[in-house]
């Protein structure tokens, strides 16, 4: 009877262990069903350290840890880091309407309706050193089954993002906004759009690029398929990185984006490739359609320059409207505000609605100071349909120029001094004066006409006026005016050129004419007594060379500057007592003197 109970226990054992195993695969094929992810940065302010955020997804009902590592590459000869990340428990970010989420694949779902959980783990990373070729990237098996490319659930996930920290030594990168895994009808024509924002203002350029596998590698497309084309009948936007289709079959289309941000100098500070899939499905729902007429701009300082874009200026007000609509008439269409960048990308702004089917969506907005050259926004409205809710996408596209401002507007000068001037917004600038001022005499009071960076010297007090090309309704005129008063003449002087340490040395300014009304500030200001006045006394406690600079400005307003170089030698002068053992003394007398 005993080898009987131990003959099942050994029988048990093994059958627990067989199930074990089983259960082992299950998960890790659950932990390979990876539709998409992206990773980008931010730098923190302290050298070399940026905030890594990799976000990544996965079909449900799989699950992903809590802990990842994200590595790094470089071609400047610093070691390559590996960075650890953390993520709070996924999120879940499916296109489920609200009424049947309950019924997700994803924990805590009863099962049934296809889910996406996002997992976004972040960590901090000190690089060794500024380079122009700083990769991170991750790679993982494995992908869900693709309908487009070679290789179906073989294949892995492989995302990197560049940075160019000699260009840019604190900045940014782009990252997407967008609905992370789309649902869409087969059949039925679908728009995209991503959505990215730069946090630095950077200029966005699209490109549709080959996704990547294990190592980096680039994976085929199946025939019919390609980077460009990745779903059927698709038409791609650089610019906005918007693009439409209408995929007549159903399954499973990666799509991978390379995003490159460019600062306004032209150069490129860095790039994010956003790898993610469409899963088309048959539906019996249609879809939302996107604003027939795109934008309309209704009021306001602007210029509309096509049916998704606007050109005005710093400072100007437009406001524009856009409808949509939908066949199902009892569908109740609202802006997905998870997914609709445009509260993020115009601050501010005012932003109402009207109905619900259709959908009048009424948008006015003030550029403020600073702004990038185009900000392009985004408007995704859902149906709310059940069990996979519709959705379609509208851009704004808004052109910002710079209004002409002379710089510094105003100048003050006098004897042989001189104003710099500089003009912006425009790539012309035609000089002239208000009358009652020094004419404009190119080569003798003014150093250049047309142009951007003059030198102006007139006799008098002159109001300069430019006039630049903008056009747009931009203010394209600006006014400088440079005043022109009586001369003066600082002089700087200083008790001795050297000293002992801890001897003080007292400086002096005298200025010709004399007059009251005159300011002073010294620099640097260590070791002085006062930085405020013409006369501080300075009290060097530290061997070396200094140069101090004072900054006078008269009572009319011109500054002039003037500075002494003092050199303290690294040594103390010695304190000197004379001693005598006698107070009284004769004539011809002879004393002992100590030192």
């Amino acid at each position: 009877m005993s080898k009987f109970v131990v003959l099942n226990n050994i029988i048990m054992k093994k059958v627990l262990l067989i199930i074990a195993v089983f259960l082992i695969g299950i998960s890790n094929s659950f932990a390979s069903h990876i539709p998409g992810g992206n990773i980008s940065y931010q730098c923190t302010g302290n050298p070399n350290e940026y905030l890594i955020t990799f976000t990544m997804f996965v079909s449900c009902p799989s699950t992903l840890g809590t802990t990842t590592n994200v590595q790094t590459n470089n071609n400047c000869g610093f070691p390559n880091p590996s960075i650890s990340l953390t993520s709070p428990p996924g999120v879940e970010v499916s296109q489920i309407c609200a009424a049947q989420q309950s019924q997700s694949d994803c924990p805590p779902g009863s099962g049934g309706i296809p889910g996406v959980l996002m997992y976004v783990y972040t960590g901090l990373v000190t690089l060794p050193g500024p380079c122009n070729s700083w990769t991170f990237y991750y790679d993982l098996c494995c992908r869900d089954a693709s309908s487009n490319m070679q290789g179906t659930s073989g294949n892995s996930l492989y995302v990197q993002t560049t940075l160019n920290s000699v260009t840019a030594p604190c900045d940014g990168s782009p990252y997407v906004t967008a609905q992370p895994i789309p649902y869409v009808c087969a059949g039925q024509t679908q728009s995209y759009c991503p959505g990215a924002i730069d946090p630095d203002g950077d200029s966005l350029y699209y490109q549709l690029v080959s996704p990547l596998g294990a190592g980096g590698v680039t994976i085929l497309h199946l025939p019919g398929y390609s980077p460009t084309a990745p779903l059927q009948n698709t038409v791609f936007d650089p610019i906005t990185g918007c693009f439409t289709f209408n995929q007549s079959t159903i399954g499973n289309f990666v799509v991978t984006y390379l995003i490159s941000a460019y600062d306004a100098n032209g150069n490129l500070t860095g790039s994010i490739m956003h790898d993610f899939q469409f899963e088309v499905i048959t539906c019996t729902n249609i879809t939302p359609s996107p604003p027939a007429a795109g934008i309309v701009l209704t009021s306001g300082t602007a210029t509309q320059q096509g049916p998704n874009t606007i050109e005005l200026c710093e400072g100007s007000t437009a406001c524009f409207s856009m409808t949509f609509s939908d066949v199902n008439a009892a569908n109740i269409l609202t802006i997905d505000t998870s997914t609709s960048n445009i509260f993020t990308v115009f601050p501010g702004a005012s932003i109402t609605t009207t109905g619900t089917n259709p959908l009048q969506i009424d948008i006015c907005w003030t550029v403020p100071a600073g702004s990038p050259p185009q900000v392009i926004a985004t408007v995704t409205v859902q149906d709310g349909a059940c069990p996979i809710e519709g959705s379609a996408t509208q851009v704004a596209v808004f052109n910002v120029v710079t209004s002409t401002v002379i710089t510094p507007p105003v100048t003050t000068i006098c004897g042989g001094q001189v104003a710099n001037l500089s003009a912006s917004g425009g790539s012309v600038f035609n000089w002239s004066i208000v009358p009652g001022g020094s004419p404009i005499v190119v080569g003798t009071n003014f150093t250049c006409n047309p142009c951007a960076n003059p030198t102006a010297s007139p006799a008098t007090t002159t109001q300069y006026i430019v006039t630049s090309n903008l056009s747009g309704g931009c203010d394209n005129v600006d006014t400088a005016l440079v005043i022109v008063v009586p001369d003066f003449t600082p002089t700087v002087t200083q008790s001795t050129p050297s000293a002992c340490l801890f001897d003080p040395i007292q400086l002096n300014t005298t200025v010709v004419p004399m007059a009251p009304g005159y300011s002073y500030s010294w620099t640097p200001t260590a070791y002085l007594s006062a930085t405020n006045i013409p006369n501080p006394i300075a009290n060097i406690t530290v061997p070396g060379s200094y140069t101090y600079t004072v900054t006078v400005t008269s009572p009319n307003g011109c500054v002039k500057t003037g500075s002494v170089t003092i050199t303290i030698m690294p040594f103390v002068a010695p304190s000197v007592n004379i001693l005598t053992p006698d107070s009284l003394m004769m004539c011809g007398d002879s004393i002992a003197v100590v030192l």
